[in-house]
């Protein structure tokens, strides 16, 4: 994965997967991904979208 953010990612995987602030299953379903989809992007095999981050802070 690029640099391209990389930051964003970071942060999301601390707050959905590390530190288990929103249930991941639950921001996938609002976010209309699968849980595997959503949690390939926190850990930066997969770039997040400009859309993507927008549904992800909606959430």
């Amino acid at each position: 994965m690029s640099e391209r953010g990389r930051e964003f990612a970071d942060l999301a995987y601390t707050v959905i997967v590390a530190e288990k602030r929103f249930p991941l299953k639950r921001v996938a379903l609002d976010m209309a991904l699968g849980s595997d989809a959503l949690h390939a992007r926190p850990i930066n095999r997969t770039a997040l979208s400009a859309d993507e981050i927008r549904r992800l802070i909606r959430c």
